[in-house]
Order: structure tokens, then C-alpha cells, then sequence
């Protein structure tokens, strides 16, 4: 009785570590698919902040003549940090996509 019970975890342990390596790699994939849809959400909000910048850009450089000299300025700082978070989002989207190219050691690293 023993016996078969002993032989029967056996073959559940085979089966289990012979659908090992397909498990893990299915989860290195998602990892990596996540990584790279956070990239390509960050690229879109860079590109959306970059036009709106830019937006606001030409609206401060195009100052009609009643408004004074700060309205203008105004879109200039509002411009620029914009640009500035637009900055911070591609660091953000280089460091998701460094991830994505590197899942092993992201995996590890991220462990310890």
C-alpha cells in the first residue's frame, strides 16, 4: 500500500517539474508583456504632453497686444513643465523598457 503511494507522489512530482519549465516561462512572458505595455503607456503620455507644451508654446508666442507681458509668460512656465514631466516619463518608460529587455536579472533583482 505504501509502496503505491510513494510511487504516485513520485509520478506527481514528475509531472509537476516537467510542466515546470513551461510554467516559467509563460510568467517570464507576462512579465515582460507588462513591462512593455507600461513603456507604451508612458510613451503615449510623453507624446501627449509633449503637443500640449507645444500647444501652449505658440499660444505664449503669439501674445495679442492688449494682453501684458506675464499672460505670455505664464505658457512659457506652464510649457516647460510640461516638457519637464514629459522628461521624467521617458526615464520612466527607458528604465520599463530595461526591464523588459533584461526579465532574468529584473526578476532576480527584484527578489533581493
Amino acid at each position: 500500500m505504501t509502496d503505491k503511494a510513494i510511487a504516485k507522489l513520485i509520478d506527481t512530482i514528475n509531472s509537476g517539474a516537467q510542466n515546470m519549465p513551461s510554467m516559467v516561462d509563460t510568467m517570464v512572458h507576462q512579465y515582460v508583456v507588462a513591462h512593455y505595455v507600461g513603456a507604451i503607456i508612458y510613451a503615449v503620455i510623453t507624446v501627449i504632453l509633449i503637443s500640449v507644451a507645444h500647444t501652449l508654446y505658440k499660444r505664449g508666442v503669439a501674445i495679442d497686444s492688449d494682453e501684458s507681458y506675464a499672460d505670455g509668460e505664464a505658457h512659457y512656465v506652464v510649457a516647460m513643465g510640461l516638457l519637464l514631466v514629459a522628461v521624467v516619463t521617458i526615464i520612466i518608460s527607458s528604465f520599463n523598457i530595461m526591464d523588459a529587455l533584461n526579465p532574468i536579472y529584473s526578476i532576480i533583482r527584484s527578489m533581493s
